[in-house]
């Protein structure tokens, strides 16, 4: 009895002034207090060497995002083809007739056939740095190939046939 009463604490109840035994249970499943996480200066360099690359990654998709919507709204009734094109996306790779690399989440392949477009050539093709196959087959494609194809390092297929282009195929493509 003289222990208990010398652990009155100033509600007068005995022990820790628990109210019933429900709440003593409760306090004494609360977690104990870990050693705080220790930030070294290699956690830091680490985080730091990576972030570039996840921020780059990242625009480089909204870039990629922007540069077809771009495209497909150069026309003025886009086909309803395209309605799964969303410019809210993050990245283009669930949309149809687009394929992504699953690592980057970059585009690797434009894959549009027989679907009338009646669109230019896209303006902005060297935005797709990552893209290797590019077929827009059948599609009523018009005006001229843009010369910056040759700026899109990773590209080695390319079928544009059966369309309305014009002009001269451009010298950069040998630059593939």
């Amino acid at each position: 009895k003289r222990v208990r009463d010398s652990n009155r604490c100033r509600t007068g109840k005995a022990g820790f002034g628990f109210e019933s035994q429900r709440e003593k249970n409760l306090v004494l499943q609360m977690p104990i207090p870990r050693k705080a996480l220790t930030v070294t200066r290699f956690s830091i360099t680490l985080f730091s060497l990576f972030l570039p690359f996840f921020i780059s990654s990242a625009s480089a998709s909204s870039n990629e995002v922007a540069a077809l919507i771009s495209w497909l709204h150069s026309s003025t009734s886009p086909p309803t083809a395209f309605s799964g094109w969303n410019p809210s996306d993050s990245d283009p790779c669930q949309w149809p007739y687009i394929t992504c690399s699953s690592s980057d989440k970059l585009v690797t392949e434009i894959n549009v056939v027989s679907i009338q477009l009646a669109l230019p050539f896209p303006p902005n093709i060297s935005t797709f740095t990552s893209l290797q196959k590019l077929v827009i087959s059948n599609t009523n494609l018009t005006g001229t190939i843009s010369p910056d194809i040759g700026d899109c390092p990773e590209l080695r297929v390319i079928d544009l046939s059966s369309n309305s282009l014009v002009g001269e195929i451009p010298w950069t493509l040998g630059k593939l």
